[in-house]
């Protein structure tokens, strides 16, 4: 899996199909050894609001979509929701995670 299919996956598709977005707007960026990417839309958010962090997110369940970043490649999701749209923040490690 590469970060664009996790993009893809996670952001903007779901952006564009589920939370019926008319635009949306992608960021990557490398700071302190991670990559960052940051993906935001105009769309009715998700359907739960507020702030949610990966330890957030994997107690509470969240999809298997949700907890791959951190699953298989070492890294962490943040999602924020609101009426207005939505906001991934995803983390990855540039070097692979060790067993």
């Amino acid at each position: 899996m590469d970060i664009l299919s996790i993009v893809d996956r996670l952001a903007l598709v779901n952006a564009a199909r589920q939370g019926k977005a008319s635009a949306g707007r992608v960021e990557l960026a490398i700071r302190d050894r991670q990559v960052c990417i940051s993906v935001s839309d105009n769309g009715h958010g998700f359907p739960f609001k507020g702030s949610y962090d990966q330890a957030t997110l994997t107690a509470g369940g969240g999809s298997r979509h949700d907890q791959e970043p951190n699953r298989f490649l070492g890294g962490a999701l943040n999602i924020f929701s609101a009426e207005s749209g939505a906001r991934l923040e995803i983390t990855l490690p540039l070097t692979q995670p060790r067993d």
